[in-house]
């Protein structure tokens, strides 16, 4: 994944059997991103405090992306992981 790249990420539905016997059930994720440049700073909220501070170490490798959905506008962090990607465009 480089900057400027778009993509359709899909995370495949799954299923677990809880504890009390029933199905636990997650639907398909389907999202739409777009690669962005990884910012040099960034905000950090325990719930109490917010500070700006440097790129934490594990933001900075390669299995996390800053990127913008392109059906919200927002964006977030993203680890491709268990997620099937499609260059799109």
């Amino acid at each position: 994944m480089q900057t400027g790249q778009k993509f359709l990420a899909v995370y495949p539905a799954s299923s677990f059997d809880d504890v009390d016997g029933s199905l636990v059930e997650f639907p398909e994720k389907r999202r739409q991103l777009e690669v962005l440049p990884k910012p040099e700073k960034v905000l950090v909220d325990d719930g109490e405090i917010s500070t700006i501070e440097s790129l934490p170490e594990h933001l900075k490798s390669e299995d996390w992306y800053f990127v913008r959905n392109l059906d919200t506008g927002r964006r977030h962090w993203f680890t491709p992981l268990g997620y099937k990607l499609t260059l799109l465009e």
